[in-house]
Parts: C-alpha cells; sequence; structure tokens
C-alpha cells in the first residue's frame, strides 16, 4: 500500500471519527436537557410531577429499545452514515415537538422517539469507533466521550436562562399538592394561591384549570430545543454528504478489523460472555446512579426547598 493510499484511508478515518464524536457531542447535548427542563415540562403539560417524572423514565427505557435495536437487528446490516442521518433526522424532529406538547400523552410519545433514536445513535458511535481504530483506540474512544461530556456541561448553561421563573413552578406545584390532598377544585381555589386568575373557569374540571395556569405565561422553551435540533440538523447534512459520497464509492471506511490475523490468539467464548455480563451489569448501575443525579435529584430538590 503505498503513501497516499495511506493518507488518505487515514484521512477518511478521521473525518468519520470526527462525525462520530459530533454525534456524541449532540447526543450529550440533548441528553442534558430534559433534567432542568423537567419542571417546566411538568407545568405546561399540567401534571403532578410523579407523572411529569415518567417522561425521564419512558425517555430512558425507550432509550435502551433503540441501543438494541441498533445493535441486534441494524448495525452491520444498514449502513451507518444512513443510521446517523435517520436517527439524528427522528431526534431533531422529537426535540423540536417536546416544548409545544401541552398534554401527557403527546409528550410521552416525542420522549419515546426521542429516546429510541438517542439510544440507537449512541451505541452506534461507540460501535464505529471501536471497529475503525481497534487496538489503537484509546486516543479516540476518549475524544469521544470528551465530546459527549462537552456537550452535556454546555446543556445546563443554554437551557436554563429560558425557563419559567421558578416561583411560579413552585405555586404550581404547591397548587397540585393541594389538590393531591384534597381532591377537588374549591380546596385549590381556597388555597393561598389561586390556580386561575379567571374565576369564569372555575367551574371547569381541575386539570383543565390547573393547565390554564401554566398556558397563562408564555414558555420559551422552545428556543434551547430549537437550537438542539438544529445542531442535530448540521451534523445530520455532513453525515449524509458523507452516505452519498460512500455509496458512489467517493469515500472508503477501512476498519481496522479488515486486516486481522486469522491466527490471532482468541478468547474463549465462555470467558467473552462473563467479561459482557459484568461488564454490562456495572454499565447498568453507572447509567441509573448516573440518571438519578442529573434528571430526578435537581427537580426533586426544587420540589422540596422551592
Amino acid at each position: 500500500m503505498t503513501c497516499k493510499m495511506v493518507s488518505k484511508y487515514l484521512t477518511s478515518k478521521t473525518l468519520y471519527s470526527f462525525i462520530c464524536c459530533s454525534t456524541s457531542f449532540v447526543l450529550g447535548w440533548l441528553f442534558s436537557m430534559d433534567g432542568p427542563s423537567l419542571l417546566e415540562l411538568q407545568f405546561n403539560t399540567g401534571v403532578t410531577f410523579t407523572m411529569a417524572s415518567s417522561y425521564i423514565t419512558t425517555f430512558n427505557v425507550a432509550n435502551v429499545l433503540g441501543t438494541l435495536g441498533v445493535g441486534f437487528f441494524l448495525y452491520k446490516r444498514v449502513n451507518a452514515f444512513l443510521v446517523i442521518t435517520v436517527g439524528l433526522a427522528v431526534a431533531a424532529a422529537s426535540v423540536v415537538a417536546i416544548p409545544f406538547c401541552l398534554s401527557y400523552i403527546p409528550m410521552m410519545i416525542s420522549h419515546i422517539c426521542f429516546g429510541v433514536s438517542t439510544g440507537g445513535l449512541d451505541i452506534l458511535t461507540v460501535a464505529e469507533m471501536s471497529a475503525l481504530w481497534g487496538s489503537d483506540t484509546e486516543v479516540p474512544m476518549h475524544a469521544l466521550y470528551f465530546a459527549s461530556s462537552l456537550g452535556a456541561v454546555i446543556s445546563p448553561i443554554c437551557t436554563t436562562p429560558f425557563l419559567k421563573n421558578l416561583e411560579d413552578v413552585h405555586l404550581f406545584q404547591e397548587d397540585m399538592k393541594v389538590f393531591q390532598e384534597n381532591g377537588n377544585i374549591d380546596s385549590v381555589v381556597n388555597s393561598s394561591v389561586l390556580p386561575c386568575k379567571n374565576s369564569s373557569i372555575i367551574h371547569l374540571d381541575t386539570k383543565r384549570c390547573l393547565k390554564q395556569q401554566a398556558l397563562e405565561a408564555p414558555s420559551r422553551l422552545y428556543i434551547p430545543y430549537s437550537l438542539s435540533a438544529g445542531l442535530a440538523i448540521i451534523v445530520l447534512l455532513s453525515a449524509f454528504v458523507i452516505f452519498i459520497l460512500y455509496i458512489n464509492n467517493k469515500f472508503v471506511v477501512t476498519y481496522n478489523h479488515d486486516n486481522t490475523s486469522d491466527d490471532q490468539k482468541r478468547v474463549s467464548g465462555k470467558f467473552l460472555y462473563f467479561v459482557l455480563l459484568i461488564t454490562g451489569l456495572m454499565s447498568s448501575l453507572d447509567t441509573s446512579i448516573e440518571e438519578c443525579l442529573s434528571d430526578f435529584l435537581p427537580s426533586f430538590c426544587v420540589t422540596q426547598i422551592g
């Protein structure tokens, strides 16, 4: 293989790695949005905090399903660039829809689509980075996770300025608590916080009355969510261009395992499954702790201390 060909393959691998890192950056950004904005999502949909927390739970379950779907059914069967393009398109559409979902069911559907698409992309980028670089994957893999962490740090900073006043959200929380304890609209109306400024709608059911309070102040949550969707679209277009070049044989990806010698010592099947089991358990524990700290804990603290 000539130096020119080696340089060409290295350039293509580096470009592909950049696409994977960009996708990971977007995923980290998207994953960290629902945590700071969960209380406002509850506020917009007019549900209890317990019901609103199911948005995060549903997202995480869908994320696992997306990971399994891509890992078992799509990986190596469908072009990776196409999967990245479609996955980011679904994620962007879901993110744009979330701030405009004003009831429980549409919000759940948006989070399901959001979770499935991002879960598939998450496992795809890790698998592709490992396949690209093989035993030399240490630095590229660190770059992948650094990109994800960087997006996760920047996202809350960009989201927080557009959230509703926390005092308004806390008043809404108090109304919902009064309603849960007493179960009728009069108990909420007679509380220290009136759910509706317009007394003419008091005769309506409680859910609509509380929802009216949530809708009185316009939400600006669509601004950071649209920005996130824009980032996803930028990476989407880059992946789509590479996909077009790939199917026209103008972009070649050389995976590290393509040149693996057949006589290389291989790990036994039982030991491999044991390692996968232990790694899976450790990853499950790490993910559960991470999600509790990044999503549920901040919102729970706000609801308790105001």
